[in-house]
């Protein structure tokens, strides 16, 4: 059982490792978009926690899936859907607590967490599934004053366009930025 585990954690930290390499690392952002929604249980609406939800939210970001929610296979038949032709799932951690009786000595009590993997889908790499439709949250935005007096003086030229990354374009010098809405906030923009 943990030889399975460690080859886990393993792959969950290569695929992290590779994500910071594209720079697409999750928490390296902070507008909303694609990646920067809390992964949810598309049944049960409770947020992924902990490895799961940064690996759920780093996966989407990197297919570029609009939807937060993330179904079992088995949850997906339940909704009346099925997983599209040659879709992969991605492996998840569940932590099963258990207690038992000490060998040694019976008045005592010996707890354990015991890793229980699962696989899930988003609902994008799913079809014919009875949910409702994905909104993206909405956030309203008052600019920073002074923040927009500097970039107006500053002569720079910034673009915004509805996407998932920002970058500098030295051929052209400018600079292109996720729109000003899509930020939670004016400070994170």
């Amino acid at each position: 059982m943990n030889e399975k585990y460690n080859a886990y954690v393993r792959s969950v930290a290569d695929y992290f490792i590779e994500e910071m390499k594209k720079s697409t690392a999750p928490w390296q952002q902070d507008w909303d978009n694609a990646a920067n929604v809390v992964p949810v249980s598309a049944v049960t609406e409770a947020p992924y926690r902990g490895t799961n939800a940064l690996l759920l939210m780093a996966v989407r970001m990197s297919q570029g899936y609009g939807d937060n929610r993330w179904l079992t296979f088995r949850q997906v038949q339940e909704l009346g859907g099925k997983v599209k032709k040659g879709e992969h799932g991605t492996k998840c951690i569940f932590w099963k607590h258990l207690v038992e009786k000490d060998e040694k000595d019976e008045d005592k009590t010996v707890e354990r967490l015991i890793p229980c993997p699962f696989v899930v889908f988003n609902s994008e790499q799913c079809e014919n599934l009875n949910l409702k439709k994905f909104e993206t949250p909405e956030h309203e935005w008052t600019p920073l004053e002074a923040a927009e007096r500097i970039l107006d003086k500053s002569g720079a030229k910034i673009e915004e366009i509805e996407q998932n990354q920002s970058y500098y374009v030295p051929a052209l010098d400018k600079i292109v930025l996720p729109l000003r809405t899509q930020f939670k906030d004016a400070e994170g923009f």
